[in-house]
């Protein structure tokens, strides 16, 4: 499963096809799409910092990463689930 902790090149070498996915999602990841910048920062840099440093919220783009790789949506926690706060 895509997480925010994977870096950048780790998703990419697996699913090559998401560098068009984030090039049209935030102008930011358009630099992807210059192998020379992506063989540079892709392996420093995890999902969710990138998401950071374009202004996205990194939940909202791992479910974009996640549909356009056919990947589920993860489970809400239960904890955090209306269902799970109990009374009050």
């Amino acid at each position: 499963m895509i997480s925010g902790d994977i870096t950048v090149a780790r998703l990419l070498d697996a699913h090559p096809e998401l560098i068009e996915v984030l090039a049209s999602y935030h102008p930011h990841f358009k630099q992807l799409q210059n192998r020379l910048l992506r063989r540079i920062m892709a392996p420093r840099v995890t999902v969710a910092q990138a998401a950071r440093m374009a202004g996205v919220p990194a939940d909202e783009l791992l479910a974009v990463l996640r549909r356009a790789v056919g990947e589920p949506a993860p489970a809400p926690h239960p904890a955090l689930s209306p269902e799970g706060r109990g009374s009050e």
